[in-house]
């Protein structure tokens, strides 16, 4: 059985005036076409927040910046890039937190007669809004800078810290907003191509790799998270300055503080700006709001992570002990995080429902969970590891119809130069 096949092509006749694609693709056209969705997906959805403020006072520290800042996207996009289900998380719960303070932005921002769109909300939620106090003031550690998100900077409105919303045009707002609409067109290009494509070959009964499903759940992941993050501006380096009327009280300083964004599954913020790994309030639910936000959009993300895993229940693998192992990884990559935050809840209600003299529920309810977080998170990460690992080596062993094209193959796409 032959290990590789060259494929080969007559060259047409002279005054031959159209030439159609080839019937055959070879595994390098299925590994461009996969690993360019892929990368250009983790990229284009990269939102940042506004990187921490500096001055550079020569072209060594200006260049010190940029390196900083391009570590720090390539960092995020590494991350993104092996998990898949974080961005679409921390879109959601920007989402939520965006759409729980429209109503009071909107009637604020009417009183104040500025405008205000959701897209102010996301940029404040970036950290693009600083508000500047005259002199320091001992009470927030601080020289005279508070970088507040969306949700603080009603509050501080409201409290009458400042006496206005800033005036920040949606034009301005377009002006900062770096994203590229190039990229955004070329990412939405390749998903689309690339899901028409497995569509007419499942039509069409033609085998698919085990590599092209991994790839479309990064896709379907990156079409909802495009459509939760629509209103948000990309790539703003620098923030605007809204200058306070008064210093807060104790108490108001306290309020402030308790809405702001945290880091998620951490407790603390030691940041005078808005880290990319923070989420934001629900203004209805401060300090639990956010982070049950990300969580249930993270729940929802690897759930329809697995489901796709799934549809390569009965494709072929290398051995039967493989396809097993693929079958039990996709359930458990759906499953595991979802049992999880269910366990989670049932051990709250225990926590809850019994007394503390009753110590011995408590500790049992807390080992089990303990344990069980532990052996979930366990299985996950092997479940995905494995699954990535498969879908490479499964490339080796691919049925022949794989190799056949469809018409799709005609429509304008990314793909390898040699193809």
């Amino acid at each position: 059985m032959p290990r590789s096949f060259d494929s080969n092509c007559t060259l047409p006749p002279e005054g031959t005036n159209f030439v159609s694609s080839p019937a055959l693709r070879g595994t390098t056209d299925i590994v461009w076409s996969c690993t360019s969705v892929i990368l250009i997906c983790t990229w284009s959805i990269l939102h940042l927040n506004v990187p921490q403020q500096s001055t550079p006072s020569n072209k060594l520290q200006a260049f010190r910046r940029s390196i900083q800042r391009f570590v720090r996207k390539l960092k995020w996009f590494l991350f993104n890039l092996a998990a898949p289900e974080w961005p679409l998380g921390k879109a959601w719960a920007n989402h939520v937190s965006v759409k729980s303070m429209e109503a009071k932005f909107a009637a604020i921002a009417k009183k104040d007669g500025i405008p205000w769109s959701r897209a102010h909300s996301n940029f404040a939620n970036m950290g693009g809004f600083v508000i500047k106090f005259g002199m320091k003031n001992d009470l927030t550690n601080d020289p005279n800078i508070w970088v507040v998100d969306a949700s603080q900077l009603l509050l501080a409105r409201e409290l009458g810290i400042i006496d206005r919303l800033p005036t920040v045009l949606q034009d301005d707002l377009d002006d900062r907003n770096k994203g590229d609409i190039v990229v955004k067109i070329l990412a939405v290009g390749q998903i689309g191509w690339f899901v028409i494509q497995l569509c007419v070959r499942f039509a069409a009964r033609l085998a698919t790799s085990q590599l092209e499903i991994l790839t479309l759940a990064y896709a379907l992941c990156t079409v909802i998270t495009y459509f939760l993050l629509r209103d948000t501006p990309k790539d703003c380096q620098f923030s605007l300055s809204v200058p306070a009327v008064r210093h807060p009280s104790p108490s108001e300083l306290f309020r402030v503080a308790l809405l702001g964004p945290m880091p998620y599954m951490l407790l603390i913020r030691d940041h005078f700006w808005i880290p990319d790994s923070y989420v934001h309030a629900d203004h209805t639910m401060p300090m639990k709001g956010n982070l049950f936000a990300v969580t249930v959009g993270s729940i929802v993300a690897v759930f329809l992570l697995g489901c796709v895993h799934c549809i390569a229940w009965d494709f072929v693998f290398p051995t039967d002990i493989e396809r097993t192992f693929w079958q039990a990884s996709s359930i458990m990559t759906a499953a595991a995080i979802p049992v999880g935050f269910l366990l989670g809840l049932v051990h709250t209600v225990v926590l809850r429902a019994t007394r503390i003299d009753q110590q011995l529920y408590r500790r049992i309810s807390s080992v089990i969970f303990s344990y069980s977080c532990v052996l979930l998170g366990v299985l996950f990460f092997v479940s995905r590891i494995f699954i990535v690992v498969e879908a490479l080596r499964s490339l080796a062993f691919l049925p022949p119809n794989v190799y056949a094209t469809t018409w799709s193959v005609n429509i304008p796409h990314i793909r390898d130069g040699q193809s």
